[in-house]
């Protein structure tokens, strides 16, 4: 993300400021915004997903003009009547997975994974 696709979502760039009063040397991304990445994964992975419950620690901050990865992975699969409850850790890296600054764990509802054979 650069700084101008950053501040073109924005109305102007006080966020710079805002972001130094609090001890940034720079502006930082909402980790809110690095978080609402996790559910568009899982329903873009997973056919059906209905999304459950999210919980996220911000680790550190991310500069706007830092690449990074979001991750996401299966940590438990519990197979209910009619879908499967999957748990996900979630997780927001820098490029090099240097540096973590997301941190979660996600809860779905998926069409089930093992059919019945009765």
């Amino acid at each position: 993300m650069t700084h101008a696709s950053f501040f073109a979502t924005k109305e102007d760039e006080g966020d710079i400021s805002a972001a130094q009063e609090a001890g940034f040397s720079g502006c930082v991304v909402p980790g809110m915004l690095c978080g609402s990445l996790f559910p568009a994964i899982i329903g873009s992975r997973f056919a059906g997903a209905v999304y459950l419950s999210q919980t996220l620690t911000f680790k550190a901050p991310l500069a706007v003009d830092e690449f990074f990865i979001a991750e996401v992975e299966v940590t438990a699969i519990k197979n209910l009547k009619r879908n499967a409850k999957i748990t996900f850790t979630t997780r927001c890296f820098t490029e090099e997975k240097e540096r973590l600054f997301v941190d979660g764990e996600a809860i779905a509802l998926l069409p089930n994974l093992i059919k019945d054979s009765s």
